[in-house]
């Protein structure tokens, strides 16, 4: 079993209103670690109301209580200097850990509080600028052989020589930089670019990663629309121009497609701690090409 392999475990206290979530050192450390991978705790729930679990009945941080509102919950948070993300629940960032708060009913008082450990990215192979987005949207439809595509993207390392820039396919530089290159067949863009051969396999699509997200040690370029990676959902659909291609949300997570002439865009979020986690930044012709296959 390799290190980061190891599975969560979660530990309920019904009788006490708690429940623990385990997860690999490995996962929370980003793999830069030499040591064997073991269970850290990572995450802690306290209940309000939950099937078959006695409500939380101890004392809170920050003075909340389990009857608070959300109004209340904000006022209590505010003199923390938290930034609050809302949504159908609330995030807080308390720097080593995010606190989400889900609410009953119109908000009247707490179902839960999550405590969540903030996950560590790694640290960068390099410091130098990254292409912005406009270089990128540029370089699609180009072999990733290409002198131009290993030129835009030579502060990212690029790996010209590897197996997977030769033949094409997925460069993963996400945990050095943040990011996914992938490369495709020509026909699957729209308009289909000129290639030496219809085998040659061109820049179709890129993938930005949140820190921390993945192993990922983040991308720290510009992201479409002007989004940042701690805007909420709410904030994302005041920023990408709407109506929406598609969209789609659970409990969980969500996601938001928008087409522009340049490029198709799929933003994934979390519902729980309200940012976004990555953007799929798509050729055009792409989405619909994958989406009908």
């Amino acid at each position: 079993m390799a290190a980061d392999d190891l599975p969560d475990l979660w530990l309920q206290a019904t009788a006490a209103g708690m429940e623990f979530g385990f997860e690999s050192s490995a996962k929370l450390d980003a793999g830069e670690t030499d040591r064997p991978a073991v269970l850290r705790l990572s995450q802690v729930y306290f209940y309000g109301r939950h099937p078959n679990m006695i409500a939380y009945s101890g004392v809170l941080p920050f003075g909340l209580s389990m009857s608070d509102n959300r109004t209340a919950v904000r006022m209590k948070l505010a003199v923390t200097g938290a930034a609050c993300r809302p949504y159908r629940r609330d995030a807080f960032d308390l720097g080593i850990s995010t606190l989400v708060v889900a609410y009953g009913a119109n908000g009247a008082d707490i179902d839960f509080l999550l405590f969540l450990l903030a996950a560590r990215p790694p640290e960068q192979s390099s410091r130098q600028q990254q292409p912005t987005l406009e270089a990128i949207l540029a370089l699609f439809g180009k072999p990733l052989t290409d002198a131009a595509v290993a030129r835009n993207l030579a502060h990212l390392n690029w790996p010209a020589r590897s197996d997977a820039v030769r033949h094409g396919g997925l460069v993963s530089l996400r945990r050095s930089h943040g990011i996914d290159v992938i490369g495709r067949a020509p026909f699957i863009m729209r308009p289909r670019p000129e290639t030496p051969s219809a085998a040659t396999n061109v820049l179709t699509e890129v993938v930005l990663y949140r820190p921390g997200a993945l192993g990922s040690a983040g991308w720290r370029g510009d992201l479409p629309f002007d989004l940042h990676w701690n805007d909420g959902p709410e904030e994302l659909s005041r920023k990408v121009p709407q109506p929406a291609h598609g969209t789609h949300e659970d409990d969980f997570s969500g996601w938001t497609l928008r087409h522009e002439a340049a490029f198709s865009a799929q933003v994934h979020y979390s519902t729980m701690e309200n940012f976004i986690v990555r953007v799929r930044v798509m050729a055009p012709g792409v989405w619909e090409r994958l989406a009908s296959a």
